[in-house]
């Protein structure tokens, strides 16, 4: 559940003021809740309960034990359980990934965006609309990568690729589907990952795809890399002076960027490095911070921006960036009221229905999201700011959405009073179960106003005894009255279980078959 009032330890924007990634369904244009709201809605709840881990779990060990007893062992063990609250969501689109464990497979991080490998695997294998160097090298400079690399870098991946003496590395070979039309793309970066971490390329070559991509350790490196990471950040997080800002600046940056620079997972990595940057700053009683607000990722002229953009050559403006944000957040809290409210409203909408689809599975939920009032549409014609418009339809969505839950309800409610249709198999396998349970015949069934089975007898001492066994099973409402015409007793029975009626007469002849004993002696 979305609770931020949880969260005490940490800033709420941490929760609600990051971009979460779009889905692959998405990207591909699908607005469906499915692919679009659901996950995006679920980046935010999962990163909620990861705060909330580090904030009732974490924090309380560091402050009771304090840091000289946590070992490498522990932290890493945080590192995991952080992560796999945190890609959470991100990883349900990929069933052979699991958020929380290390990657197998070989992390590509294309500077300009994850869109590029699948354009480039793509091109590389014929099917992308830019089928010669010069246009694709065209398409690449569109999408922000320098002119002057570009064409040298296509020129080396068309090189690889002819180059059939290079071979992925083994660990990779269970990632490459030998079936997939985009085939040699794919084999030509993993070429382009081998020669590159075993030295072949040259100077000039690997300074053009640094320019691009940075190629991530091998995964079976990892687990090693990690240890030195722990090892070390403990060591030099024990000889921190609290009052020296500085210095804890210079810390922080160098153990976001050793972490991000090790990618250990996936996906999700660069949130899992700010979450141990805020919880240091936590543990020596300094206020959490952002590194990044909303909108600078897109602005390349944020500080921000440029300190990603120089991580690999210095960490300076990294380390002043935080130093910057630590003494602005000693002053002030980011908040971002717009942001928290649309936000707030989306995980509340994305949880109303998916409890909408589990309550009535059968629901299409999707025209909901076009349950706009034409009051509601004709206020969005003078309205000019996208978050104002946002919360309005977002709002008017919501309670759409409740309306229709309970109209839903209602006429589930409804229907549950109705009678249930029975069928003549199932009549008669309730007549028999009667006769099976009461060891008399003559039993009879009247659906025309809901399902009734009764039985006339002649001996009143024997209707009023089968009638009290019957309500004993707690499976029908039983009654016992006289006809009008011939005063003769009848047994009522309504509101049948059938279900358990039928199991029950079911279980008594497996029990007399299995004793021997006659059935007189075990019927009601």
């Amino acid at each position: 559940m979305y609770h931020l009032e949880e969260l005490s330890e940490f800033p709420h924007a941490l929760i609600y003021a990051f971009e979460p990634e779009s889905s692959p369904q998405r990207l591909a244009g699908s607005h469906s809740f499915k692919h679009a709201l659901f996950p995006e809605a679920g980046q935010h709840e999962d990163m909620l309960q990861a705060y909330l881990y580090a904030q009732n779990t974490i924090l309380p060990l560091i402050r009771e034990r304090g840091l000289d007893k946590i070992d490498e062992k522990m932290f890493l063990e945080w590192i995991n359980t952080l992560h796999g609250l945190i890609g959470k969501s991100l990883f349900a689109n990929y069933p052979q990934k699991k958020a929380g464990e290390y990657t197998s497979e070989q992390i590509l991080r294309w500077h300009k965006g994850a869109q590029l490998n699948a354009d480039i695997v793509h091109y590389l294998s014929g099917y992308h609309p830019c089928n010669n160097m010069k246009d694709f090298a065209k398409f690449l400079q569109e999408q922000g990568v320098a002119v002057n690399v570009a064409l040298p870098f296509i020129k080396l991946l068309h090189k690889l690729k002819s180059d059939k003496t290079i071979k992925p590395h083994p660990s990779q070979l269970p990632f490459i589907d030998l079936k997939n039309p985009v085939l040699e793309g794919i084999m030509t970066l993993n070429k382009m990952v081998v020669v590159y971490h075993n030295g072949n390329l040259t100077v000039k070559e690997k300074e053009v795809v640094d320019q691009v991509v940075k190629v991530c350790r091998f995964p079976h490196e990892i687990p090693d890399a990690m240890q030195v990471f722990a090892q070390e950040t403990l060591q030099q997080l024990r000889n921190l002076e609290k009052e020296n800002l500085p210095e804890i600046a210079n810390f922080l940056g160098t153990l976001f960027y050793q972490f991000t620079d090790i990618h250990p997972f996936g996906n999700a990595n660069g949130r899992t490095g700010t979450c141990l940057v805020n919880i240091v700053l936590r543990a020596f009683d300094l206020p959490g911070i952002l590194l990044r607000h909303p909108g600078e990722n897109c602005d390349e002229g944020s500080d921000y921006s440029k300190a990603i953009a120089q991580l690999d050559k210095t960490l300076v403006p990294l380390q002043t960036l935080i130093l910057k944000r630590i003494e602005t957040a000693k002053e002030s809290t980011f908040v971002d009221e717009q942001l928290k409210q649309i936000v707030s409203l989306r995980v509340s909408l994305s949880d109303l229905l998916k409890q909408i689809q589990k309550k009535h599975p059968k629901y299409d939920i999707e025209p909901i999201q076009h349950m706009l009032s034409e009051s509601v549409l004709k206020s969005l014609s003078s309205v000019k700011d996208i978050n104002t418009a946002s919360i309005i339809v977002l709002t008017e969505i919501l309670q759409s959405a409740a309306n229709e839950e309970k109209r839903l309800d209602d006429a589930r409610k409804i229907k549950a009073l109705l009678p249930t249709p029975v069928s003549p198999t199932e009549k008669q396998a309730l007549i028999h179960a009667f006769e099976q349970l009461t060891g008399m015949t003559g039993w009879k069934s009247n659906s025309s106003n809901g399902l009734v089975v009764w039985l006339e007898l002649k001996d009143k001492s024997t209707a009023a005894t089968t009638a009290s066994g019957l309500q004993k099973l707690n499976a029908a409402t039983v009654t016992l009255a006289n006809r009008s015409d011939n005063g003769m007793p009848v047994i009522q029975c309504k509101l049948i279980d059938i279900k358990k009626i039928i199991d029950m007469a079911a279980k008594l002849q497996a029990e007399e078959h299995d004793s021997g004993l006659q059935a007189v002696t075990r019927r009601i």
